[in-house]
């Protein structure tokens, strides 16, 4: 049950259809805005980390997700005359979860994804968000929300960053997955480098300019530099299998490393499938693009 085949979407919001094909490995849709790109990878984060009960939150009639081997995971939303509006989630037409839509919209717990087989999944919303993420709290941990759809977000700042690397003080060996991402940011990195020294025990790793100037405070990197940054480390955090979710991971980032993100993602992490919803059409240069059908019906 690890690859997305298909999705459809009946009466989101109360006024669209949905409906879209996947392939196996890397794809990218592309759409103008309102095209129901970021609603088609808010449903798709929900569902894979269990979120069931955020769906209180969306107006629809129905959602149906097939999955390779034939599996189908349903949700309905119901509207009876004699009780309360409710949710049902099915797989393969058995009942896994359901709850009444007021209950949902108070209730703190998530379905545990051990209760059920999904695949695992990570979920990078659109960079200008982090922003809005980041200025919700700088104090709180943990996951933090966008709006009541919006899947949980659990995104590095620079400051973790510059913690891990710091923590390396004591490795003899440099991490795989750490060395996995210096190398890779070091390719969209111009005239500075982030560099790992071992014989230096106090600023075990740093960031060096061309002119040979050092600091390991990464504060000087630019919006782009610090987004190249973040998903990079966040992406060599996770395991290696399962599903990547990304919206607009172009924003903010030069022509020439839009066309280059996605080939380096896909080469740091042998994902099941990654699934990039885009503006630019320049992003999926080396990949197959296709169009969200997403379509008002009244």
């Amino acid at each position: 049950m690890q690859r997305l085949v298909s999705i459809e979407g009946v009466r989101l919001y109360g006024h669209f259809y949905m409906k879209h094909r996947f392939n196996a490995g890397v794809n990218i849709i592309y759409g103008h805005n309102g095209g129901g790109k970021t609603t088609l990878l808010n449903i798709l984060a929900n569902v894979l980390m269990g979120n069931f009960r955020r769906f209180a939150f969306l107006e629809f009639a129905s959602i149906n997700i097939e999955f390779e081997d034939g599996i189908f995971l349903e949700l309905y939303r119901n509207h009876p005359l004699d009780r309360e509006e409710y949710i049902e989630v099915k797989l393969n037409d058995e009942l896994i979860w359901t709850d009444t839509v007021n209950h949902a919209v108070f209730e703190t717990d998530e379905i545990l994804k051990t209760e059920i087989i999904l695949p695992s999944v990570a979920y990078f919303p659109a960079h200008r968000n982090l922003y809005d993420y980041l200025a919700l709290s700088q104090e709180e941990q943990g996951e933090k929300l966008l709006s009541p759809f919006a899947p949980p977000i659990h995104f590095p700042s620079m400051k973790e960053i510059e913690n891990t690397l710091d923590n390396l003080v004591s490795t003899n060996v440099l991490p795989e997955n750490i060395s996995n991402f210096i190398e890779i940011v070091n390719r969209f990195f111009e005239n500075k480098k982030l560099i790992f020294r071992r014989e230096n025990y106090q600023n075990v790793f740093e960031l060096m300019y061309a002119d040979k100037h050092t600091t390991n405070n990464l504060s000087s990197l630019s919006s782009g530099e610090r987004q190249i940054a973040t998903i990079f480390y966040a992406i060599s955090q996770l395991n290696s299998q399962g599903i990547v979710l990304m919206d607009e991971p172009e924003i903010s980032l030069h022509l020439d490393w839009q066309r280059s993100i996605l080939r380096n993602i896909s080469q740091m992490l042998a994902a099941e499938q990654i699934i990039a919803c885009t503006h630019s059409p320049a992003i999926g240069g080396d990949y197959e693009m296709t169009e969200l059908e997403f379509r008002f019906v009244g």
